[in-house]
């Protein structure tokens, strides 16, 4: 197998129609071009590990679907893995032998209290350093856990967690192996099993988390700006450099919100003081199209004017060759959206 172009991950080859087409055996590309946040984010809708009753002998089973098949499996949900015997006879329902590859079977056989279980869904940090991993693990809640590195290729597939050994592996493939750095979330009957499944993480180190994997390390000053926004929300006394620096962690009304005060903030800062290098920044940390309004907006309630069409965008009060410029309306800026 050769490695992706794009996410570095095996592709297979096949050809169809005539063309040779990349299949990848990690179930897609992690590489997508469909925007930051979708090539972070990888979900399988279609995952399944869930405790049920067997269709046809009404016995308590587990149900299992990955994108390796599905399966049948006898309680408890790990080793052996014996499949129920209603469903040894067809052929879509994968042998106790093909659950657990004999390699990773000899590796976590020996460690005590294993956890199996299909990941549902994964969200990468920026610099791929940590993933958030969402696993179904045949309970009412799910199991979220927190790895050191980039473990999008687990999505869909079944893994075999070794809480004490702070390890979690695909079930088929014992050399995609993570570190889990710690449990955000998981069911209460999981807890003490192993260290990393004692305690829950609070919610306001989650949101922290997030924040970091989808922004990178933050600095002391955007955690600040996180605390007061969490507690004031933008109903405080902010200042222009705090809502710059608050703007690209915001989505929604809020960040309109957001965008609207700090340009109103750099207006009014302009016709004080004559510096309106803030609408610069402003532009930087909001969407190309916003920024064609944010210039529009400008236009019409200040004589500020945004070049953004070179490589160091600039900002600066137009004025007519006799000196004149248009007026300062911040009032009016104040009741208009941008």
């Amino acid at each position: 197998m050769q490695p992706c172009r794009e996410c570095g991950f095996p592709v297979e080859f096949r050809f169809i129609d005539g063309r040779s087409i990349p299949l990848h055996t990690s179930g897609g590309c992690t590489a997508a071009r469909n925007g930051a946040d979708e090539t972070r984010v990888r979900r399988s809708p279609d995952s399944e590990c869930r405790k049920t009753n067997c269709p046809l002998c009404k016995q308590s089973v587990y149900f299992i679907r990955h994108n390796g098949g599905s399966a049948w499996i006898e309680p408890p949900l790990g080793p052996p893995w014996e499949c129920h015997p209603c469903f040894e006879s067809e052929r879509r329902t994968a042998k106790a032998d093909d659950i657990v590859s004999p390699e990773l079977l000899a590796e976590v056989e020996p460690h005590d209290a294993l956890i199996t279980g299909v990941v549902q869904a994964c969200e990468v940090g920026l610099d791929r350093s940590q993933t958030l991993l969402d696993i179904l693990v045949g309970e009412d809640e799910t199991v979220t856990l927190l790895l050191k590195g980039g473990a999008d290729a687990l999505v869909g597939h079944l893994v075999i967690l070794a809480p004490a050994e702070r390890l979690i592996y695909h079930a088929s493939d014992v050399r995609l192996g993570f570190n889990v750095a710690a449990t955000v979330a998981g069911p209460a009957t999981l807890v003490g099993k192993g260290k990393i499944l004692r305690s829950p993480m609070p919610n306001d180190e989650l949101e922290k988390l997030r924040l970091t994997l989808k922004h990178g390390p933050l600095s002391k000053k955007q955690h600040g700006m996180l605390r007061k926004h969490r507690q004031h929300g933008l109903s405080g006394d902010w200042r222009l450099a705090e809502l710059l620096a608050i703007i690209p962690f915001l989505g929604g009304r809020e960040k309109d919100r957001a965008i609207h005060a700090a340009a109103v903030s750099i207006i009014e800062r302009a016709e004080a003081h004559g510096d309106c290098s803030g609408a610069v920044t402003l532009a930087q940390v909001i969407a190309p199209g916003r920024r064609k309004r944010l210039t529009a907006w400008f236009r019409e309630f200040s004589p500020i004017s945004l070049d953004l069409t070179r490589k160091q965008r600039k900002a600066y009060i137009f004025r007519t060759p006799a000196g004149v410029h248009r007026p300062f309306r911040p009032n009016v800026a104040r009741t208009t959206p941008i």
